[in-house]
């Protein structure tokens, strides 16, 4: 596997992880490729996981902007029944 493919995989996992706000996929995929031995206590105020995970959910929901409301249905139609 190429390192490009390898980022792609990675990227693709934690958006999925985030979209379907499963913190623990998200860690999953976050402590091998960021975390060593240690690990931070707290995180933007936040010390427990979960809440941590919501945290990083938010920021990137905040960061959605929509562009075009055709493509945003067609997006919420296909996400996973939550």
């Amino acid at each position: 596997m190429t390192k490009k493919n390898s980022a792609k995989d990675f990227l693709g996992s934690l958006n999925d992880a985030l979209m379907c706000k499963n913190s623990n996929s998200f860690w999953k995929s976050w402590r091998p490729k960021f975390c060593g031995k240690q690990t931070a206590q707290v995180t933007d105020r936040y010390c427990d996981e979960k809440d941590t995970a919501d945290r990083f959910a938010g920021v990137f929901q905040a960061a959605y902007v929509l562009n075009s409301e055709r493509r945003h249905k067609d997006a919420k139609r296909r996400q996973p029944a939550k």
